[in-house]
C-alpha cells in the first residue's frame, strides 16, 4: 500500500509537468514565437484539459486507499496512521496539479458523489467480515477462550494460561537419526498411538465453532451499531424546520404574484439596449417565428396560472 501510493505521487507530479512541457514545445515551433513573450491565455490554453476521468483517477485512488486501510486493518493496524500521512502531502500534490498543470474546469452541480458512495458502503461491510474472519481464525483470541471456558467448567475455578502451550500441541513420533523421537506440533490431532491417530479432537471442533459463533456476533454488533447511528439524522431537527419554512414561504411568494406582473417582468426584458449585431432577412424571419414562439408559451403560463390560482381560491 505505501510503495503504490508513492509511486502514485510521483506520477501526478511528472506526468503533468511533462506533458505540459511536450504541449508548449509544439506550441512554440507552431507559432516560431519566443516562449517567454507569449500572453497569458495562450499559456493557460497549452495546459492539460480537465476531462471527465480527472476526478475519476483521483476518486479511484482514495477508494483504494479506504479499501486498504479497512479490509486489513487488523492484520496491518499502522495502515490508517500511513494513509493519513499520504493524504496531507496528496493535498498539496494535486493543489499543484489543479492551480498550475491543468486548465480551469467547469464548474458543474452534483447532488453526490455517485456511484462512489454505494461503492464505499459495500467496501465498509465487506471489511466487517474480513477483520472478523482474520481474527477469529488467525488469532488466538479464541482459542485461549475456549481454553479458559473448558478448565473452568472442569475444575470449577478460573484459571489462567499456563498450560495453554500444551494445550495446543499434538505429538508424532518421527524417525532422526536412527532413532524414534517424539515430537510436538501445532494442531488439536489425536496422537500417533491412539486408535483414531491424527483425527481431529473435539477440541478441533469447540474452537472452529466458537470462531463461527464469534464471527456472526461481531458482524450482528457492527451492523447494528451502524444502523443506530444512521438513525440519527444528518440535519437537526430545528434547521429542517427552518429549511421547511423558507421553501413554504417562497412557494406562497410565488403563488401570489400576479400573471400581468410576470408577464410585464418578462417583456420588460426588451426595454434594454443590447448592442446586437443586425441579423439578415432569414435571421430576421427565424428570430421573429422564435419570439411568436416564446409569447404563445408565455400566454400559455399565465393562463395555467390563472387557473391554478382559480382553483386554490
Amino acid at each position: 500500500m505505501i510503495g503504490k501510493q508513492i509511486l502514485n505521487n510521483i506520477q501526478e507530479i511528472i506526468y503533468p509537468l511533462a506533458q505540459n512541457y511536450w504541449t508548449r514545445k509544439i506550441s512554440h515551433r507552431c507559432n516560431k514565437k519566443d516562449e517567454k513573450n507569449q500572453s497569458r491565455w495562450i499559456e493557460d490554453y497549452n495546459l492539460m484539459s480537465w476531462t471527465n476521468l480527472t476526478l475519476f483517477d483521483e476518486y479511484l485512488e482514495m477508494v483504494i486507499q479506504y479499501g486498504f486501510i479497512t479490509l486489513f486493518v487488523v492484520a496491518f493496524p499502522l495502515a490508517p496512521l500511513f494513509a493519513f500521512l499520504n493524504n496531507i502531502l496528496e493535498i498539496r500534490i494535486d493543489a499543484f496539479k489543479v492551480l498550475t498543470q491543468l486548465k480551469r474546469p467547469l464548474p458543474k452541480k452534483a447532488q453526490d458523489i455517485g456511484i462512489w458512495l454505494p461503492i464505499l458502503n459495500t467496501i465498509s461491510k465487506l471489511a466487517v467480515i474480513t477483520n472478523g474472519l482474520i481474527i477469529a481464525f488467525t488469532s488466538e483470541f479464541i482459542p485461549k477462550l475456549v481454553y479458559r471456558f473448558i478448565e473452568f467448567i472442569e475444575h470449577e475455578e478460573v484459571v489462567n494460561l499456563e498450560g495453554y502451550v500444551n494445550y495446543t500441541l499434538s505429538k508424532n513420533e518421527i524417525l532422526i537419526d536412527g532413532k524414534m523421537t517424539v515430537c510436538y506440533y501445532r494442531d488439536f490431532r489425536e496422537p500417533y498411538d491412539s486408535p483414531d491417530k491424527f483425527e481431529f479432537t473435539k477440541t478441533y471442533y469447540y474452537v472452529l465453532v466458537a470462531r463461527l459463533a464469534f464471527l456472526v456476533l461481531f458482524e450482528h454488533v457492527v451492523f447494528l451499531i451502524v444502523t443506530v447511528m444512521h438513525w440519527i439524522p444528518d440535519v437537526p431537527k430545528l434547521v429542517q424546520d427552518q429549511i421547511e419554512r423558507e421553501n413554504l414561504i417562497t412557494q406562497k411568494a410565488l403563488w401570489e404574484i400576479k400573471p400581468e406582473a410576470k408577464s410585464q417582468s418578462f417583456y420588460n426584458l426588451n426595454r434594454f439596449n443590447l448592442n446586437l449585431p443586425r441579423l439578415s432577412e432569414s435571421g430576421q424571419e427565424s428570430a421573429t417565428v422564435h419570439m411568436v414562439n416564446i409569447n404563445e408559451c408565455t400566454n400559455e403560463v399565465n393562463e395555467a396560472g390563472k387557473g391554478i390560482k382559480t382553483e386554490r381560491a
